[in-house]
């Protein structure tokens, strides 16, 4: 079974508010907006973390570079924006990929290539896989 990428949100009105304010003042710019999916706070940014390490995670290692005409996503966390503003920590993201691994819900491969942001893998050494 593939994977179906990462976990999608629908945007609060406050978000929708936002977007459409983006839209008529930089409509100029390059990039889209819409659809917009993104975690918009903690809660939903622990909900991405959690739906990666269950249904992602287990074959990251094998299939993290796969992508379909359709899912340009697939096995990818696409986590970094929450790490980037502040809606996890790099430390939290490593405790449960490793916590997954100790389940038996992840082999060492995915658990051990898994690397938060694309940050070097030293940001897990000393906590990930110990």
């Amino acid at each position: 079974m593939t994977c179906q990428g990462p976990l999608k949100f629908e945007p609060a009105p406050v978000t929708n508010s936002i977007l459409e304010l983006v839209e008529q003042n930089f409509s100029k710019n390059l990039g889209t907006l819409r659809p917009f999916w993104f975690a918009t706070d903690a809660a939903q940014a622990h909900l991405a973390l959690a739906h990666f390490v269950k249904h992602a995670l287990p074959k990251f290692g094998n299939l993290q570079d796969a992508v379909l005409n359709d899912n340009a996503f697939l096995y990818h966390a696409v986590i970094s924006p929450y790490l980037d503003v502040g809606l996890l920590d790099p430390l939290e993201v490593c405790q449960a990929v490793e916590a997954a691994w100790k389940a038996g819900d992840v082999p060492i491969d995915a658990a051990g290539g898994f690397s938060p942001n694309h940050r070097p893998a030293r940001i897990c050494q000393g906590h990930l896989l110990s």
